[in-house]
């Protein structure tokens, strides 16, 4: 298998659809937004194609920058689609907030794409991890390598008596734990079942795994958007959810 330009290109124009189909039937903007933002990356990785492999070339180095912009604010827009499956009375007490630290995760990853001297180059076989800034075509997809620094990412981990150096513990702990926490449970798990594992599964490299895994997202969006999958990640108990309204409940008694 060997994906290309216009195979992204036409996924993008599927996402497109599906984004005007929710639109129209009223969904919320919390499931048509992240269609649009998924369906963005299929469209820049269309044009990446034309251009991957020219590593000089300036449209190159542009295409592999905005890619990673993209990735930074992913957890946000995770966590838009997440806030969705939970009571709107819950929603209303913890969006505000879920924003912030999805936009304030966006921003400690977009300063990890500054070679700062102090914070250390990334380790090789990092995801996305590189020396230089590019996009290339690898063994079915093309892939993002980054000069990114090593801010934050030596934290390891022990698991099941094994040591781990951790890939983006930011990105995945607001990606996926946060919407957890928060009583989204169903859906991020199966975003993250569906999502890094098929990814994994089919890269042949730390740098080629995230823009498959960008492929996927879109598909993975618009089937908890469009099958009866959605009526089932809905959540209607979670512990945390009655501290909350108590909570709110004494704060609006107080104003």
């Amino acid at each position: 298998m060997c994906w290309s330009g216009p195979a992204s290109y036409t996924i993008a124009a599927v996402g497109v659809v599906a984004t005007v189909k929710a639109i129209r039937q009223g969904d919320s903007a919390l499931l048509w937004s992240p269609l649009v933002y998924f369906t963005a990356i299929e469209v820049l990785q269309g044009y990446s194609y034309s251009v991957e492999g020219q590593c000089a070339l300036p449209q190159n180095q542009v295409a592999a920058l905005l890619a990673y912009i993209h990735i930074a604010f992913q957890p946000l827009f995770t966590c838009i689609l997440a806030l969705y499956f939970i009571p709107s009375d819950v929603r209303r007490i913890i969006m505000p907030v879920v924003l912030i630290v999805g936009a304030l995760t966006g921003a400690y990853l977009l300063i990890q794409i500054y070679p700062f001297e102090w914070a250390g180059a990334c380790r090789p076989g990092r995801l996305l991890c590189s020396d230089h800034l590019c996009v290339k075509k690898e063994s079915w997809h093309i892939g993002w390598h980054l000069p990114l620094n090593d801010l934050g990412e030596r934290l390891p981990a022990t698991i099941f008596g094994r040591q781990y150096d951790l890939n983006f513990p930011v990105y995945f702990t607001v990606m996926f734990i946060l919407p957890a926490l928060f009583g989204a449970w169903k859906v991020a798990g199966f975003q993250l079942l569906v999502g890094p594992t098929l990814a994994w599964a089919t890269a042949s490299s730390p740098t080629e795994m995230p823009a498959i895994w960008c492929l996927f997202s879109l598909g993975i969006v618009m089937i908890i958007v469009f099958t009866p999958l959605r009526e089932f990640l809905f959540v209607k108990s979670w512990p945390l959810w009655n501290v909350l309204r108590r909570v709110n409940g004494r704060h609006k008694r107080t104003l």
